[in-house]
């Protein structure tokens, strides 16, 4: 279990996914479709499933490969990790387990946690009102939001009566933030709590990977 402290930046466990193709022997990153974050240190990552299942279908389409763009260690830039695998958790989970070929770390832990309204919790992640992009370049800014959980869903509450246990909080989640984490900070034990009961009995229960942090 990594701390806070041993991990120069959070943007080396929390990163985008995003398209990619190579012209000309050059790699050139083409769209962003959410955030992902390592949860281990073998390269697993979780993100949304819509965001895996829309670049696969742009991918199939227009070419390319998806990649996953944790910051270097030494914040020089970013690395351009390929998503090898994927598996989705059951429906109607919107998660998708992904592997890098990568000896990844993490400052998140799965947990079971009692979430409530009112309860404080933050997110990280990737919005596309943040890309800018150039023929050459294309950069994406980190955006967190603090506030608080304002509504409680139970399962096949809304209208479309199939829709897995979730919250819902008081900021909104715009594109390319899909995927990213929405975590509590534990002062005692210095390390970043993943929120959602859902979240860890999903894991647990429908994806098969070991050395979970």
């Amino acid at each position: 279990m990594h701390h806070l402290h041993d991990i120069p930046f959070i943007q080396c466990v929390v990163a985008s996914l995003c398209r990619v193709t190579i012209r000309n022997g050059k790699y050139y990153v083409e769209q962003l479709y959410g955030t992902g974050f390592f949860i281990n240190n073998s390269g697993h990552l979780l993100t949304a499933r819509h965001v895996i299942e829309k670049a696969n279908t742009d991918i199939k389409r227009d070419g390319g490969f998806l990649a996953f763009f944790p910051k270097r260690n030494d914040g020089t830039g970013s690395l351009c990790l390929p998503i090898h695998k994927f598996e989705f958790a059951e429906h109607p989970f919107d998660i998708a387990l992904c592997h890098t070929e990568f000896d990844s770390r993490t400052f998140y832990r799965l947990t079971q946690l009692d979430v409530g309204v009112w309860r404080e919790i933050a997110a990280i992640g990737y919005p596309m009102s943040v890309v800018n992009s150039t023929l050459e370049t294309y950069e994406v800014h980190t955006r967190f939001h603090r506030g608080y959980i304002q509504r409680i869903i139970k399962h096949n509450q809304l209208y479309t009566g199939d829709n897995p246990p979730a919250f819902e909080v008081n900021f909104p989640i715009t594109q390319g933030l899909s995927g990213g984490p929405m975590f509590i900070y534990d002062k005692k034990h210095d390390f970043l709590i993943t929120a959602g009961e859902f979240l860890e009995a999903c894991f647990v229960s429908s994806l098969r990977v070991s050395h979970v942090a």
